[in-house]
């Protein structure tokens, strides 16, 4: 069976890579494009995993983060929040929302979704640039 990511991000750029990123891989994914879908939507897509843009209309990826962490149907549920490269990613708001998590919270800074620089071991730019994030998520999903 398919697992599920639920992306929420307002970059329709963004939501391509990612659906074509996973497209061969054993996912689905569901995207909505600002915060207020997002909270409507990500309990009737029984995701797996939620990837939240921190910057988005309506609702930022932090209350949607909160939000699901609150739920008792969602808590149980990954998350990895998405930011661009401008700005501190770890800003105080990103260090307090670690406490809405049970357990450790693994923060990453080099999940790149390009793969401009990262050829594969033959040289060639395929799929591999994808590669750490796509075992990022086996790892939390297992």
């Amino acid at each position: 069976m398919k697992k599920r990511i639920f992306l929420a991000d307002d970059s329709i750029t963004i939501q391509k890579v990612v659906e074509l990123t996973f497209s061969e891989e054993d996912y689905d994914v569901v995207c909505v494009s600002n915060g207020a879908a997002a909270m409507q939507r990500i309990g009737e897509a029984s995701p797996d995993i939620a990837l939240l843009d921190v910057i988005m209309p309506d609702r930022s990826g932090y209350e949607i983060c909160a939000h699901t962490k609150k739920d008792k149907d969602l808590a149980w549920m990954p998350v990895l929040l998405l930011t661009g490269a401008e700005g501190d990613l770890w800003r105080p708001s990103t260090m307090e929302l670690g406490k809405c998590f049970s357990g450790t919270v693994e923060m990453k800074k080099d999940l790149s979704l390009t793969g401009l620089n990262l050829p594969n071991s033959t040289g060639q730019q395929e799929e591999a640039y994808d590669r750490p994030v796509i075992e990022f998520f086996d790892k939390a999903l297992r």
